[in-house]
């Protein structure tokens, strides 16, 4: 996998506007948006259907899964320009 994978709950309504209110600017970025409820990423994660999904994910192009604030952070840091780094540093 060479893309960023960013991991939303299909089931939510707030879900979908976050991942979709971001879209463009995370395939700029080599990173691709995909539910959490997608049989191929079930499998990477290991879920099963039905799972609860409580926080929003992301694999990185490291192959590692980050979750919740982490993978935001992730994502700021690898995947957005050196001033929003600098901003999300200094407020985390």
């Amino acid at each position: 996998m060479n893309a960023t994978w960013v991991l939303y709950d299909a089931s939510c309504p707030f879900c979908i506007a976050g991942a979709y209110a971001f879209k463009t600017t995370l395939e700029k970025r080599n990173c691709q948006i995909k539910p959490l409820q997608d049989k191929t990423v079930m499998k990477i994660l290991d879920v099963k259907e039905g799972d609860d999904f409580p926080e929003m994910k992301v694999i990185g192009n490291d192959n590692k899964v980050y979750g919740g604030s982490r993978a935001i952070l992730y994502l700021s840091l690898i995947h957005i320009s050196e001033p929003t780094r600098r901003y999300a540093i200094a407020d985390a």
